[in-house]
């Protein structure tokens, strides 16, 4: 059999040939009541469907673990900073202190929420591909009885990493304005000054910095989302997260360091820390083809179990 997939909102019927034999076609599945049919299209049935997978992720409990996670550990983070730069004596805080002086403020707090965030992203992608993947169910709008697009499966995981790139974006920058107050809080607790933090060079440079981390989030959750579908379990993310910085500290040991910085978590780092062009495009390029690579492999392993 061929592998075929079809697009959203239509589905296959057996049409009869000259011989009497069948054959499948494809046309678009009706819509509407008693016979009524509105011609939306796949890109509707997409759409809708996205909405759905948004609507689930953002009440899935998981979720607001999550993000909780990530705001108490950047709020502890810098408030201790601020603790510990304004009891330890002068000259031995700095490095607590560079953590709260804005504009770099700026920088420090998007640099934490990368890293942390990339870890949290990729078990938290991870549970929900292996978690799809395991159960097979379809997607939310078949559950409830509404109208059912006919997606493939290779289409629905893609809308549901889509969903999952999204939710990220809206917790990076939820995260990172709970960073900056807690940057200003610690800085206050510290007593240092924070007039820098109407830097209109500084602000100009902000939308920047935050597409980088957050495609730097996407990176790793992409590669935990792959896990997570190719193994069907929800703890392969975790294994993610867990292991690739492990693994990457083990071969600081025996790979070159020009080397390394190719490596998922490096090239991440360098794309956020990253203060040249050339080394933010490079840093964007490698990290692109790792979220290519990693969705081309939970692409093909799908369409195998659907199709083989």
């Amino acid at each position: 059999m061929g592998r075929e997939s079809r697009p959203c909102g239509t589905t296959r019927v057996a049409t009869p040939r000259a011989d009497g034999s069948a054959s499948c076609a494809i046309r678009p599945r009706p819509r509407g009541v008693n016979g009524w049919t509105r011609d939306v299209g796949s890109q509707g049935a997409e759409t809708r469907l996205l909405t759905s997978e948004l609507r689930d992720l953002l009440h899935r409990p998981v979720t607001l673990i999550v993000f909780g996670v990530v705001a108490v550990l950047v709020g502890f983070t810098h408030l201790l900073a601020g603790a510990a730069a304004a009891r330890l004596p002068d000259g031995h805080g700095s490095e607590f202190a560079a953590l709260l002086v804005f504009p770099e403020a700026y920088r420090t707090v998007l640099a934490l929420l990368a890293m942390l965030g990339g870890m949290v992203a990729a078990a938290y992608a991870g549970a929900i591909g292996g978690a799809a993947s395991a159960s097979g169910t379809p997607p939310r709008p078949a559950v409830r009885g509404e109208d059912q697009p006919g997606c493939s499966l290779v289409q629905l995981g893609l809308l549901r990493f889509g969903a999952i790139t999204i939710i990220l974006l809206i917790g990076l920058l939820l995260a990172f304005g709970w960073g900056v107050l807690m940057a200003l809080a610690g800085a206050s607790i510290a007593g240092l000054p924070t007039e820098g933090v109407l830097d209109p060079s500084a602000l100009g440079e902000l939308p920047a910095l935050v597409v980088r981390a957050w495609w730097s989030i996407v990176t790793l959750a992409a590669i935990g989302y792959a896990a997570g579908v190719v193994t069907r379990s929800r703890m392969a993310g975790l294994g993610i997260a867990a292991g690739l910085p492990l693994g990457e500290q083990v071969a600081s040991h025996l790979v070159p360091p020009e080397v390394l910085r190719f490596a998922p978590v490096g090239s991440t780092s360098l794309l956020t820390g990253a203060t040249t062009t050339d080394d933010a495009l490079l840093a964007l390029a490698v990290a692109t083809m790792y979220v290519v690579g990693s969705l081309a492999v939970a692409t093909a392993v799908v369409d195998r179990r659907e199709f083989g």
